[in-house]
């Protein structure tokens, strides 16, 4: 079994990454960073009004080019980063061409989840809830403010700051919504399902793979409402439709957000950062 396991560990690095990006976005040059730095750049595929703009992207293997719609039905993980003013006329590009397993990352300020999912007709939506601390309070940060995002989290006193699920009282300057774990299990397990996995290896490796813990197992089947048409534990879970079924999943909420399980995702963001970068 641990072989089949391991079979899908390289089949998840085989994940299509798509950028859908608006040149003056606030956030794009933070994306990029982020997927250039942990995707190999041949699974990055990104649609921007100015190709000639990210020449350097491309010039490491990064796929560039500007058509939405193709980008959108090409990739596992679609980030959507663009102005409120600018997401009808990009949904209006990419409505009907998102595979029904592609998971929407909305990078789209303001607008909330149910707006996103009826522009896009589409409903396995992700959108971080993210809150920082007022800049008043950051005094104490111990990094340098204008130094790269990315380079400053390797100092681990810095990420433990930076890390949404860090205890409170730890000081942590950026704060997530209970749900986005949840949603990060979720999308995880709706990879494990479409690799055909059952129920027994995709929550091996949600404890493995994303919580590094594969001898604890903190995350089982009875954590999880299944619908009654689920069936046992020798086949896959059902598909999650994130929007969904993110609200009605209390015992896993509980699980996931007390503090040893919790403390397994702060180290698994850590051990990001200290990693080499691929680009």
């Amino acid at each position: 079994m641990w072989e089949a396991w391991q079979a899908a560990g390289a089949e998840l690095d085989d994940i299509w990454y798509g950028l859908v990006l608006w040149d003056c976005c606030p956030g794009m040059q933070g994306v990029k960073k982020v997927l250039m730095w942990r995707c190999e750049p041949q699974d990055i595929f990104v649609s921007t009004r100015r190709p000639d703009s990210l020449q350097d992207l491309a010039d490491h293997g990064v796929n560039v080019d500007f058509n939405n719609a193709k980008v959108a039905k090409s990739v596992h993980v679609l980030f959507i980063a663009c102005l409120p003013s600018q997401l009808a006329t990009v949904s209006q590009d990419i409505r009907g061409c998102i595979n029904y397993s592609t998971l929407v990352y909305s990078l789209v300020g303001v607008t909330p989840v149910a707006k996103l999912c009826q522009l896009l007709s589409f409903k396995n939506v992700l959108k971080p809830e993210i809150e920082l601390l007022p800049l008043e309070q950051t005094t104490h940060y111990p990094g340098n403010l204008s130094e790269d995002a990315i380079e400053s989290c390797r100092d681990m006193a810095v990420c433990s700051l930076t890390c949404p699920l860090e205890e409170p009282a730890k000081g942590s300057l950026v704060k997530t919504g209970d749900d986005w774990v949840i949603a990060v299990v979720l999308s995880f397990l709706n990879t494990c399902t479409l690799l055909q996995l059952n129920m027994l290896e995709a929550l091996e490796l949600v404890n493995t793979v994303l919580l590094q813990s594969p001898d604890q197992l903190p995350v089982s089947v009875d954590d999880l409402r299944l619908p009654r048409s689920a069936g046992d534990e020798s086949k896959p879970l059902p598909f999650w439709t994130i929007t969904s079924v993110i609200g009605r999943q209390p015992k896993l909420k509980t699980k996931l957000l007390n503090s040893p399980v919790r403390e397994l995702f702060v180290k698994k963001y850590k051990s990001v950062f200290r990693r080499p970068r691929l680009l």
